[in-house]
Parts: C-alpha cells; structure tokens; sequence
C-alpha cells in the first residue's frame, strides 16, 4: 500500500461511516458536514446541530521491517488521523463528546488491505468565543512493499 493510498482508503472509510452517522443533508437534524485538510467550512451548510468536522491524515514515523531487494522489502510506516470537531460555543461540551464517540465509532479498529487503525483519544482544544472544539487522534499503521 502507497502513502496516497492509504490517505484515499482512510477518507473513503471516514466519508462512508461519518455519512451514515451523519448525512450531509442539511435538513436532516444529524447533519454535520466535515472537510478534508485545509477546506473551508459553509456557514451554510451546517445542520440543526451547527457543527462540523475537518479531518486530516498525517503520517509520522516508518520504518524498513525487512531487508532484501526490491520489490520484497517491507516498510512500515505510522501516523495519526486527525478530526477537528467544531460546535457552536453555547451547544457545551456534551454535543462535542457524543461527536468524539462517533468519530470513535467510525475509525476505531477498521482494517482494509494492508492499513489498520487502533484506539483513539480525545484532545479538549481551546473556544475562540464562536465556536468550542476537540481533536479526536486515531493512530493509523500500514506496510508498504517495494
């Protein structure tokens, strides 16, 4: 598995999980939209809950496993999925911690081919008068061979 890879299998898991928990119809009072990496959010494209979501994949460590010629040599390499949850200020923390377990529920302990995923961990972070927010932090491993 290559690095966009599995950048492109976490995102497809993520939209896939997220969207039953969430749908992206606005008039749906589950809806909470989320963006990848640096995209910004619509005002306009929040739901009854006022939140959102942004993700971000961001690979950490790696390491050669096994030694040999290409295309046998197997790398491993690590990094941490990173899920911004923004709530409007006034909604508390409760809105932001049932948001944290879903993001739980949806990444926690998937596999697909060669990436697997493990336990997350909430991050309290700061309000900025506008809106609160939390990072959830899931830890990601994969092989990759060449």
């Amino acid at each position: 598995m290559t690095e966009r890879e599995a950048i492109e299998a976490i995102l497809v898991h993520w939209e896939d999980e997220w969207e039953a928990l969430h749908p992206e119809d606005t008039s749906d009072p589950d809806c909470v939209p989320w963006y990848a990496g640096n995209e910004a959010h619509e005002t306009s494209e929040l739901g009854a809950l006022g939140a959102w979501a942004r993700i971000n994949v961001i690979h950490t460590a790696a390491e050669q496993t096994t030694m040999g010629s290409a295309p046998s040599r197997k790398f491993e390499r690590r990094g941490n999925i990173y899920v911004q949850l923004f709530a409007p200020i006034d909604a508390g923390v409760q809105l932001r911690a049932e948001l944290a377990d879903d993001v739980r529920t949806a990444m926690e302990g998937f596999r697909v081919d060669e990436l697997r995923t493990y336990a997350g961990r909430t991050e309290e972070g700061v309000e900025d008068g506008v809106w609160s927010m939390a990072v959830v932090i899931v830890p990601f491993a994969y092989t990759d061979t060449r």
